[in-house]
């Protein structure tokens, strides 16, 4: 059975960013009521403005924008902006905007000072922690064209993803642009060893030229990689091309992709020096040295320069995971708003069940109608990632999975028609995972039907710690008996195990360096291409071929 992987899906987010959009997108408050607008979400073709201001408004101010006063015409105009009425700042969650542009391109904001004579008041931007604007905006750079007083434009390169905002005071908002860049060919080089990686860092999907292949790392294993093809390759995608040494050259095509799993591959789009592990991901790099072709693992040191691609992997070398649903207040404030708003909603994802009074507040039990059958996925309310639950994925029967804002907070499930899936658990890994009774005196559980994970521990509890020996990498699903309290889970791995150095590719075996089978006919290597001096009973890697010890 495929089992999904979180680090895979989280990855993909990252990478495989929507298509650029084939002309300017342009996003601002003309055609809204003049009032109170404290939350913003605008958004077309991949291109998005959210924003939260707790003292912000729609108002009505005219306004004209151009990019210089040389210029012969006004850009554009404005009757009405977002008065934001306080300073935004990407830690405050009351007060901060984030830009989201779907390809490499240019941004344009239409913005004013809130105070006429105000000379402090800067726009800063970043994007990837990088600052690529900061400027003070001030109603003193106004200039004329013709008769008509205008303001500068904020004009920024801008790369695919999201752009943090931060104001030093108040400054308004009339309207934002985004322009793609314009597509573009791409020359790639294959060497003598038939292999390049490739990072699509353009705007547009890209064609595979003829006598060349291009593969996505859609799994990994002990033993290498493997690759799934490419009929073309999407903006922002990291591919391994395949085909004989030439230089080729790739063009933009308006072709869709077929290709419909996961790829571990990440796409370079700026030179970048790739760390051994960040944020639970180990990561690779391709090469061609004495273990032969494959995926090295990265030292941490030199930089892949943009256009390249490399392989992020979940890190099982130091897998303790733990997620505790006993405190007292286990959901916090933002977790429960989120879920308000969804339960406001008719027929939303999120509805109210066992309504109780506490200290002259209604509370909920929150149950979820958004959960897939078929699909594991994270849990979220109001379009936002539930950071209690965060790294666990569940799917099932709507109206199972329950979040108690009552007393005592809890994380319940109404039966055993639904599933807890831990992603990535890594073989040698520990899971408990304790639960209570919803119903004194009945005995609750979780079981797990893959083979690979070995229970002990009572089944006949109130109160039970389900222990689960892990026995192979992969995900795994466990579910209740019945209707009970999951209060905690953890998983352990007792101790961090080395993570693989090498991951071979297809229809490539482990190599060998010659120095190395001059010194000894019998150099003996695992299936992580890791050198082991003396081989027990298993299967190792002998020049270049598999052997099994007895």
């Amino acid at each position: 059975m495929k089992k999904k992987s979180l680090f895979k899906t989280m990855l993909l987010a990252a990478v495989m960013l929507p298509a650029a959009a084939s002309a300017q997108t342009v996003l601002n408050f003309e055609d809204m009521t003049q009032a109170a607008l404290t939350e913003v979400n605008l958004s077309d073709n991949g291109f998005q403005i959210v924003a939260k201001s707790d003292k912000g408004k729609v108002d009505g101010n005219k306004l004209n924008f151009a990019y210089a006063a040389t210029d012969e015409a006004i850009e554009s105009s404005f009757t009405q902006r977002w008065n934001v009425g306080a300073p935004l700042t990407p830690t405050n969650a009351n007060r901060n905007m984030t830009i989201t542009v779907p390809a490499a391109g240019t941004l344009n904001i239409y913005a004013r000072s809130g105070n006429k004579t105000a000379t402090d008041r800067a726009l800063i931007l970043k994007q990837n922690d990088a600052e690529i604007f900061n400027k003070v905006i001030q109603d003193g750079d106004v200039f004329q064209i013709g008769e008509a007083d205008c303001y500068p434009i904020v004009s920024v390169e801008v790369s695919a993803g999201d752009i943090t905002v931060t104001t030093t005071n108040q400054i308004n908002f009339y309207g934002f642009k985004f322009t793609p860049a314009a597509a573009a060919s791409v020359d790639v080089e294959i060497t003598s060893a038939g292999y390049a990686t490739f990072g699509n860092y353009t705007s547009s999907a890209l064609a595979v030229p003829s006598g060349v292949k291009a593969f996505g790392v859609s799994a990994y294993s002990e033993t290498g990689v493997t690759f799934t093809e490419y009929n073309v390759i999407p903006a922002g995608v990291g591919v391994i091309l395949q085909g004989a040494a030439n230089t080729y050259t790739l063009e933009p095509t308006t072709d869709a992709s077929t290709y419909s799993t996961d790829n571990y591959l990440v796409a370079v789009t700026a030179d970048k020096t790739v760390p051994a592990s960040e944020a639970g991901m180990a990561n690779y790099i391709f090469a061609n040295k004495t273990q032969g072709i494959g995926f090295y693992k990265s030292s941490g040191e030199g930089t892949i320069a943009k256009g390249k691609a490399y392989l992020s992997i979940a890190d099982q070398s130091a897998d303790n995971r733990s997620w505790d649903f006993t405190a007292s207040k286990i959901w916090s404030d933002a977790t429960i708003a989120n879920l308000e708003a969804d339960r406001l909603v008719s027929e939303g994802p999120w509805r109210s069940n066992a309504e109780k009074e506490i200290d002259g507040v209604v509370c909920y039990r929150y149950m979820n109608y958004s959960i897939s059958k078929t699909d594991a996925a994270e849990l979220s309310a109001n379009g936002t990632p539930i950071a209690e639950t965060a790294g666990l994925l569940f799917r099932g029967n709507t109206n199972r999975v329950g979040i108690d804002n009552r007393s005592p907070n809890r994380f319940y499930f109404a039966g055993n028609n639904v599933f807890v899936v831990i992603p990535d658990l890594r073989a040698g890994s520990t899971v408990t995972i304790s639960t209570k009774s919803s119903s004194n005196g009945n005995p609750a559980y979780v079981t797990c039907e893959d083979t690979n994970a070995t229970r002990s521990g009572a089944e006949d509890a109130d109160e039970v710690d389900n222990v689960f020996t892990i026995g192979a990498f992969g995900n795994y699903e466990f579910q209740p008996n019945r209707g009970l309290y999951i209060t905690k889970i953890e998983v352990s791995t007792g101790g961090a195990a080395a993570a693989p150095e090498f991951f071979a590719i297809p229809g490539h075996a482990t190599g060998i360096s010659v120095a190395e089978r001059q010194a000894s006919d019998r150099v003996y290597y695992d299936l992580r291409g890791q050198r082991v001096a003396n081989p027990t009973k298993g299967l190792y890697i002998v020049n270049g071929k598999k052997v099994i010890v007895k």
